[in-house]
């Protein structure tokens, strides 16, 4: 859903991640994205930026779940909400 190669590079890294998590050693924030440094060559702050609109993404299909027992199926970007101005959309 991200437009930016870098962008989806992150995300594909942080879902591989979560994929492998029982593979995994550490557990440690930091180590972590060291980890995904490694993987994305990206800056951490870079990544930090990626994975707060994942965390959004993430929070709003919970509460889709929750409240209607499916997720949505609309066709929207990854993580842009419609009347929502605190995320920076040409960013994304």
């Amino acid at each position: 859903m991200f437009i930016k190669n870098e962008d989806k590079k992150i995300a594909d890294a942080v879902l591989t991640i979560f994929k492998t998590r029982n593979d995994l050693d550490i557990f440690k924030k930091k180590a972590l994205y060291i980890y995904i440094r490694e993987m994305t060559d990206c800056k951490t702050h870079y990544i930090t930026k990626v994975v707060n609109v994942m965390k959004i993404h993430q929070k709003r299909m919970l509460n889709d779940y929750l409240e209607h027992g499916d997720f949505r199926t609309e066709k929207e970007k990854f993580g842009v909400e419609k009347n929502n101005d605190f995320i920076d959309t040409d960013y994304l």
